[in-house]
Parts: structure tokens; sequence; C-alpha cells
């Protein structure tokens, strides 16, 4: 199943589960593998292609509307026993409390970690990174994700906070570390999904009206497919 959540400006940001899309999830690694070359970014744990047999893990693309080109793209990646999401195997060695931390958010309602994020250069001036942000805080709820943690660095950190998102202090060093690399002075942050009230009005109306959305796309499917359920 495929969701279309939002369509603006001539592009559409659809949703889907890696492992029914391989193909499509292929793509996706190709693009932010290609993406992060071009800035001299290696060492990401979230590159790693095992995302991809995570039946949990949430893909979220842009495509043009008029060609159905892949522009963008950001991922749900859910902790599972079995498959730990990025921030686990980039600190969970060296870090403890990191582990600790995960567990007590995977009890409480689920925790999954943004990641993946990436847009193509020549589209850079579209905007999409809150797009995609918005969509990740919206469905991860209602796909039994009440937890959402993530990476920020001194670009990006500003757009995670406009959709809620805030920095995990109680962390050693105060919750800062340089990762991917010693270039980049990198912060843990997270969101509850579920406790949006104190976010920016524009902000939290989309979050809104994609869970509008989701919801109805969801029982449109059930009563076509209904046999399938």
């Amino acid at each position: 199943m495929i969701i279309t959540l939002a369509q603006f400006d001539n592009v559409t940001i659809r949703l889907m589960k890696s492992t029914l899309h391989p193909e499509t999830s292929y793509d996706f690694g190709v693009h932010h593998i290609n993406v992060l070359k071009y800035f001299g970014v290696t060492g990401l744990t979230s590159v790693d292609k095992k995302w991809r047999r995570n039946p949990e893990t949430n893909v979220f693309i842009v495509e043009t509307r008029d060609t159905n080109e892949l522009i963008a793209g950001i991922r749900i990646d859910v902790h599972r026993p079995d498959f730990p999401i990025p921030l686990e195997d980039a600190l969970g060695n060296t870090v403890p409390e990191v582990g600790r931390r995960v567990n007590k958010w995977a009890a409480d309602g689920g925790v999954g970690e943004v990641a993946g994020l990436w847009v193509e250069r020549k589209h850079a001036k579209l905007g999409l990174p809150i797009h995609l942000l918005r969509a990740t805080v919206a469905i991860a709820p209602l796909t039994g994700t009440k937890n959402m943690v993530g990476f920020a660095n001194k670009y990006s950190r500003k757009t995670l906070e406009a959709v809620g998102f805030r920095k995990q202090s109680d962390f050693e060093n105060d919750g800062n570390f340089f990762y991917p690399d010693p270039r980049y002075l990198t912060i843990i942050m997270h969101v509850d999904c579920t406790q949006l009230d104190y976010i920016e009005r524009e902000d939290f109306l989309a979050i809104q009206q994609m869970r509008h959305t989701y919801e109805q796309e969801v029982k449109m499917h059930k009563l076509i497919y209904s046999e399938l359920y």
C-alpha cells in the first residue's frame, strides 16, 4: 500500500513500507548516498542497507507530479530487538545510556529514528525538509511509534525543533557528540509525537491534516480490499 499524504508546488509526498516496495527503497538509498557524497559526508550509520529489511521501516518519498521523478525522501527506522536504530549503532557501544533510553522509549509506546533525509540539489529551494519532517511526526503514532529521536547539527536543529523535537541533555557530554565525523557537532533530539500542542500553529495544522489524510486513505484501502482484512 502506497499512501499519498500531501500535494503542493507540483510535488507529492507518499508513504510506503520498505519491505513492500524494495525497488523504491533501493532507489531511495542510492539517492541518499549520492547526496551525502556530494557534501563529503561519510560514516553515517543510517546509510546501512539493513533498514530495507525491517518490515516496520516507513519510507517517505517526494515525487514530481508531472514526471514522477524521485526528488527527496526521509525514513522512520523503527526499533526492534533484531533491528537497532542508527542511534544505537552509532553510539550504543560507547554510550551505555543510549541503549537504556531506547529500551525505555520502546516500552513507552515504541521508538523510531528519523533518518536518511535527502533532497536533490536542484530542488533544494522548495523547502522540502520541513514538509518531510511534518510527515514523519504526523504518521509515527498512527503506525505504532509514539517516540522519535534524531541527530541534529547546527543546520538541521531549527527545522527539527519546529515539529516538536527537543534536545536531550541528560546524556554523556550534555548530549553533544561528533557524528558522523569530527567536523560535525551533533546533538540527540526527541519528540513525543502524541504531545504537540506547543509547536507553531502552521506546523500543528499541517501535521493534523496529514494524519487525517492518512486515516482516510487507510479506510479507503481497507474498503476496496476488504477481503485482505
